[in-house]
């Protein structure tokens, strides 16, 4: 059995999507307001460099979504992934010199499951603050759905990555103080699993870290080989 170190997983990351849009010579794209999810691919796929571009996709996410009680986890972020892969793909192709360049172009939505919930970014400072008392009840679950497309041929793929995050009690003025920074509420289930504070209550996640911020690396992987073993 051979056990790779996490830093080699990185660096293998970032020189197979380096090496992957260069010998296609295509351009890839972000399809993201989020800026979690662009420093994750800046940082840790493409090790700091600047070799993709990101484009809002500007959608109304509630109304892409469709009913919250009636869809699952994985059915709704892979509605609104979708949907923003729609908008995007629409931007792209307003622009003459993206549909003369092939681009690779990746979406990604996701929530957090917990106790039979589906929870999304919170709509005030204190549903932010409820979120955070209950998380040491049980664990909760990210749910990431990403979808990936290739303008050049038109595939088109999706996969979904789920990680589980477990806390420990987390004191009131911890909870105030996290809310008060403002981050957590851009957050689905009002949590940033970066932060300092909160970093203090967490007891373990099961799954990979990059997957709880909201770009899981390995599933990204995973749909570019396939993309371009269908190119």
């Amino acid at each position: 059995v051979i056990i790779f170190s996490e830093e080699f997983l990185r660096k293998f990351s970032c020189s197979f999507l380096v090496v992957f849009v260069h010998h296609n010579q295509m351009r890839l794209v972000l399809g993201s307001s989020s800026r979690w999810r662009a420093r994750l691919l800046q940082q840790e796929l493409l090790g700091g460099s600047d070799t993709f571009e990101q484009v809002d996709p500007g959608i109304d996410e509630k109304a892409a979504g469709g009913s919250r009680q009636e869809a699952s986890a994985e059915i709704l972020t892979l509605t609104i992934a979708q949907a923003k892969m729609d908008a995007v793909l629409t931007l792209l192709c307003s622009s003459t010199s993206y549909c003369s360049t092939p681009a690779v172009v990746v979406t990604s939505d996701q929530v957090v499951r917990f106790q039979g919930r589906i929870l999304e970014k919170p709509v005030s400072a204190e549903e932010n603050k409820q979120f955070l008392r209950s998380y040491s009840q049980a664990p909760l679950q990210t749910v990431c759905t990403l979808v990936v497309a290739h303008t050049g041929n038109g595939c088109r793929l999706h996969g979904v990555d789920i990680a589980e995050v477990q806390y420990g009690p987390i004191p009131d003025e911890v909870i105030d103080r996290v809310v008060e920074k403002g981050e957590s509420m851009s957050c689905c289930g009002g949590f940033v699993v970066e932060d300092a504070d909160l970093r203090q209550h967490l007891v373990g996640i099961s799954g990979d870290m990059d997957s709880v911020q909201g770009l899981p690396l390995r599933l990204l992987r995973s749909l570019l080989t396939q993309i371009q073993a269908d190119s």
